[in-house]
């Protein structure tokens, strides 16, 4: 069983995106209710530096520091990370 202090990791702002290769600018923009009620510290542009997205993945953003996002993809098929996600650290700032 987990202690208490595991809780503050799932308290951290976090949000979901469908990646569709047509509509990424679009698609991949940080949502407006979550940037007026968390991003009152982030940078005006924030990138996401990974070659590794492809078209119908879900990815999940956590926001775990000013501006750095942990990002999780998920396999639209089987519904879980790939496996090399597993083996790195995949993160956006």
């Amino acid at each position: 069983m987990a202690d208490n202090g595991d809780l503050d990791y799932i308290r951290l702002p976090s949000f979901f995106k469908h990646f569709s290769e047509a509509r990424s600018m679009e698609e991949l923009r940080l949502p407006p209710e979550w940037v007026r009620i968390h991003g009152g510290d982030l940078s005006f542009q924030c990138k996401l530096r990974d070659n590794r997205i492809v078209h119908g993945d879900f990815l999940t953003f956590m926001l775990v520091d000013v501006g750095k996002f942990q990002v999780e993809r998920y396999n639209p098929g089987t519904r879980c990370p790939p496996h090399s996600d597993i083996e790195s650290e995949f993160m956006v700032n």
